[in-house]
Formats: C-alpha cells, structure tokens, sequence
C-alpha cells in the first residue's frame, strides 16, 4: 500500500518519506497538488500526508476536492502542519482530515499513528472487498 506525500518543499517531503523507514513502505512525493489528486484517482493510496500550506491549495481545499470523489473517503490522510492552532486545527479535520500532527514531527509519536492508520485502511478495504463478494450472484 502507497503512501502519498504532498508538500510543496521537496527536503520536508523527504524528511517525512525518512520518518517512514521504520515501516517498509513507499512513499510517493507530491510537490504539485493537483497532480497529486490525479494521481491519487487512478490508484489506490493507503494513505495522504498533506502539508497544510501548498501552493494554489491549501489543505482544506486538497481535502475538498479528494474525499468529493466516493473512492477517496476511507483514504486516511494526515495534514502536517507548523500552524497548530485550534482554528487550524477544527478547519482541516472539518475539512475531512482524519488526523493532524505537528512539525517538526516526532517520530515516536508519528510512526504508531501511520501504522495504525494503514491497518485501519488494509482492514477496510478486505471489508468491501468481501461485501462485494457477498453481494455478487454465484
């Protein structure tokens, strides 16, 4: 499962790509949101980490337009921000975020919380499947 990365500055996006190492997964890296959400439409991200500030988008605006399409609401996504106030905060989980973490990221605390969020999506994804085989005639 893919995880997506989307932050307009190439060396954070490689830290967080970093951060993953632990994990054993890969990472695709978005500097370009729109190519991001494209991208993300012809395949199946486990999971987005979204940098809050991004050109031309921000986060809630990522958010907006990616959980519209059916096939990207379970997709968990993750904004990371360096703005951590409440206002913040309120307007990208409203938005459709399923978490939010601060940079710079602490590693202890982001890695269970990817972790766990990929589980979620893996057992997802085998529920639909098996409900689709269910609902199948035969």
């Amino acid at each position: 499962m893919k995880v997506v990365i989307v932050d307009d500055w190439v060396s954070n996006a490689l830290l967080i790509r970093g951060a993953l190492k632990p994990l054993d997964i890969e990472a695709e890296i978005f500097t370009d949101p729109v190519r991001a959400l494209s991208w993300c439409c012809c395949n199946d991200p486990g999971l987005i980490l979204l940098d809050y500030q991004i050109p031309h988008m921000d986060a809630a605006g990522f958010l907006g337009r990616f959980r519209s399409d059916d096939r990207m609401r379970s997709v968990p996504v993750i904004v990371v921000t360096w703005d951590d106030t409440r206002a913040t905060r309120l307007r990208v989980l409203a938005a459709g975020a399923t978490d939010i973490v601060r940079k710079p990221i602490d590693r202890r605390e982001f890695i269970p919380r990817v972790r766990n969020l990929l589980k979620l999506r893996r057992a997802s994804n085998e529920f639909t499947h098996k409900a689709e085989f269910a609902r199948s005639p035969g």
